[in-house]
């Protein structure tokens, strides 16, 4: 579905920043959160642990509490979650 989308960058991620799919134009905007083969792309691993990060955000410091904010509300949602991003994440 997301290929279907032509004209625009489009993506799905998920509440722990997990980057899940995307179309033509959106990997191509995204294509600093997918440079790390090594792991999956995620954008809080990749707004606070890779330099192309300061580079990519025109603002780092309020993409960087922005995904703060996200990640503690997904973690609060279910605190006892394993995999929460609290855990996962910096």
């Amino acid at each position: 579905m997301l290929d279907t989308i032509t004209t625009a960058p489009a993506i799905i991620g998920n509440n722990r920043s997990d980057l899940l799919a995307a179309n033509h134009l959106g990997r191509a905007m995204y294509y600093d959160v997918y440079a790390d083969p090594a792991s999956p792309p995620n954008f809080a691993r990749f707004t606070f642990l890779d330099s192309a990060a300061r580079r990519f955000y025109p603002d780092w410091d309020v993409a960087a509490d922005m995904c703060v904010a996200n990640l503690r509300t997904a973690a609060g949602k279910d605190p006892r979650d394993k995999g929460a991003p609290s855990r996962t994440c910096p």
